[in-house]
């Protein structure tokens, strides 16, 4: 498209369009892979899996299954080639409508057995209500704190 352009509005050849063109045709691609991507990369030594009530810690990674604005909209077991995968759907409400993020994490030939009952534990707690987190304790206990300073203020006004 940028060599079309170049050689209709600048008025140049077409092999000077193209030869201008390419580098960027090449290096646009290389460069957002290697920005917007650098979560991709090979763990198979280190990689580790944790599966709470309420997250999932992925490579020391924090993700939140549970909370006042997410919820776990399916788990699943997926077929990949010759591997099986366990999908969590995460799923919450954005302006636009619902928003999805989907987390596969590869499931070992032995533990299987394992796979399905965190699957069973999940589709049977799916729309409960997430435990407390030191967030919600903190915002309760700021809460309660703005209606004892209200308190205290009405009882030296009006006493």
């Amino acid at each position: 498209m940028g060599s079309i352009g170049l050689y209709f509005f600048r008025e140049t050849s077409f092999l000077t369009a193209l030869l201008f063109a390419i580098p960027f045709a090449i290096l646009i691609p290389f460069l957002r892979m290697k920005i917007s991507y650098p979560f991709l990369k090979n763990t198979n030594s280190n990689a580790s899996v944790v599966i709470f009530k309420n997250e999932l810690l992925i490579n020391k990674k924090k993700i939140i299954i549970f909370s006042d604005h997410r919820r776990l909209k399916s788990i699943l077991i997926i077929n990949a080639k010759d591997e099986k995968l366990l999908e969590f759907t995460i799923e919450w409400q954005t302006r636009k409508g619902p928003t999805n993020d989907e987390f596969r994490v590869l499931i070992p030939e032995n533990k299987m057995d394992e796979a399905q009952k965190i699957i069973n534990y999940f589709t049977k707690n799916k729309d409960n209500k997430p435990e407390a987190t030191f967030g919600d304790v903190l915002k309760t206990i700021m809460r309660w704190k703005k209606f004892i300073n209200l308190l205290s203020y009405y009882f030296v006004v009006f006493y």
